[in-house]
């Protein structure tokens, strides 16, 4: 698992999100399986392939759209935006991704927690099951 935050906002939280982070990681048994590059997403080098991608970064159109364009490259077939219901900046990148990746990409969009988009490339192999809780 490789994760991306520059911890920007954490001036005003206490103890420190990367304390936080580096604590819940630790106590997932995971420290050996999570890698963190710390810096903005644009800044670091991404891992070579992307399976799955969660955006949530600083809400701008701008920084959406590269993120979402650095999974896509790196081959991701699931990616999930945050905030698309919420902030200008995701609302804006989901709705021109509608219009440019639809027939490559189907969307599914939840209104729960400020709208949450899920992203599936269509040439993936199978079809998405959906489980009923």
């Amino acid at each position: 698992l490789w994760c991306i935050d520059d911890f920007s906002m954490e001036s005003h939280v206490t103890p420190s999100a990367r304390f936080r982070f580096d604590q819940h990681v630790a106590a997932c048994g995971l420290t050996e399986r999570v890698t963190l590059l710390e810096g903005k997403s644009e800044q670091v080098s991404w891992p070579e392939r992307v399976d799955f991608c969660f955006v949530d970064g600083d809400h701008s159109y701008e920084s959406c759209k590269a993120d979402v364009e650095q999974a896509m490259t790196r081959g991701a077939s699931c990616i999930v935006v945050h905030d698309t219901r919420s902030l200008e900046g995701p609302c804006e990148w989901l709705a021109e991704f509608r219009k440019r990746q639809g027939k490559s990409w189907d969307v599914l969009e939840l209104p729960q927690d400020g709208g949450l988009a899920i992203c599936v490339r269509k040439d993936m192999t199978g079809s998405p099951s959906f489980i009923e809780a």
